[in-house]
């Protein structure tokens, strides 16, 4: 019912200080802050856990959860010894402490590193965290404390559902002329020109660029020979521009889908403004064709239309556009 966003750290409409570097420390800041929270909740959960074990229906698939949790815990190089001795006494409270333990962990790898997903004894997603949660709530609930398992674990997942590991979305924001420019760069590396064929034949022409399962721009193409052909102030905001797409899509693996999921286009006025943000969305492997052979974006386009004549063409534009 409830979803939450923010543009601190992604607005790159009028400000150039926001780079690759800072909307990386933007996503990684929400990031830490949300373990923090889901750290302090763990801690004033577990004490209401503290259930003897002897008195606990058993259940195989949670001993293998604990179990696996303090091996890992081991490869990191923790010390488990005294955890170790308290696997039969309250292994509730055992598994929830070591849930404390672990987002605390996960908090030491910054998101955006492809390593941070391998790391033992690191949440590697929302899901895993959820799922502890969820082997929690049955154990509770199989020994008679549904209560406790839907108030106080219930509440946690809810929070789960609500702030996953990205805890708001980061909106990213360009203006459309900037976004075209962007994409000016990668059509003449393939060979199009807007200026030698009609706007219809280009739209189509970009349309097929898009939807062809190529590669759009191998990465070395914006190195330093491109400068030589073009603007260098032009070029390094390119760069800065799909920085901040990888950014983006770096962040997809540990912080989930919805922790940058709109790129916004202020002062759209053509379709072909949307095709060229869909066409830097695909250059960055942000729009792709799955094995199935269907198209998956990682990102909605928004489109604003902001003067009184956008708005009366934008019902044409978007007929254009989702023709």
């Amino acid at each position: 019912l409830l979803s939450l966003g923010s543009w601190v750290g992604g607005d790159m409409d009028g400000n150039p200080f926001v780079t690759p570097e800072v909307f990386a420390e933007a996503l990684g800041l929400q990031y830490c802050a949300l373990l923090r929270l889901y750290k302090a909740d763990m801690e004033l959960l577990a004490p209401a856990l503290s259930l003897a074990g002897n008195f606990l229906k058993p259940d195989p698939d949670f001993d293998a959860a604990l179990g696996c949790m303090l091996e890992e815990m081991a490869q990191a190089g923790l010390d488990t010894a005294m955890y170790r001795q308290q696997v039969g006494r309250e292994p509730i409270r055992l598994m929830a402490n070591l849930m404390v333990r672990k987002l605390a962990h996960t908090a030491l790898a910054p998101p955006l590193e492809p390593t941070s997903r391998r790391r033992p004894f690191a949440y590697g997603d929302v899901e895993e965290f959820r799922g502890e949660l969820a082997l929690l709530a049955r154990r509770l609930e199989d020994n008679g404390f549904g209560r406790t398992a839907r108030l106080r674990v219930g509440e946690l997942l809810t929070k789960t559902r609500l702030f996953g590991f990205h805890f708001v979305s980061l909106d990213l924001r360009e203006d459309a002329q900037n976004v075209a420019a962007a994409a000016r760069w990668i059509t003449r590396a393939l060979g199009l020109s807007r200026d030698s064929v009609g706007e219809e034949a280009y739209l189509q022409a970009l349309d097929a660029e898009i939807l062809s399962p190529k590669t759009v721009l191998p990465r070395q193409l914006l190195g330093g020979e491109v400068d030589e052909g073009g603007d260098a102030e032009e070029a390094a905001f390119v760069r800065r521009l799909l920085g901040v797409l990888t950014v983006a899509r770096k962040s997809k693996p540990t912080m989930g889908p919805l922790a940058a999921r709109n790129l916004i286009l202020s002062m759209t006025q053509s379709a072909e403004d949307m095709l060229n943000a869909l066409l830097l969305l695909k250059t960055e492997g942000l729009f792709y064709q799955d094995m199935h052979g269907r198209y998956r974006s990682e990102m909605d386009l928004v489109p604003l239309f902001e003067t009184i004549g956008d708005l009366r063409a934008a019902p044409h534009v978007m007929d254009t556009l989702l023709s």
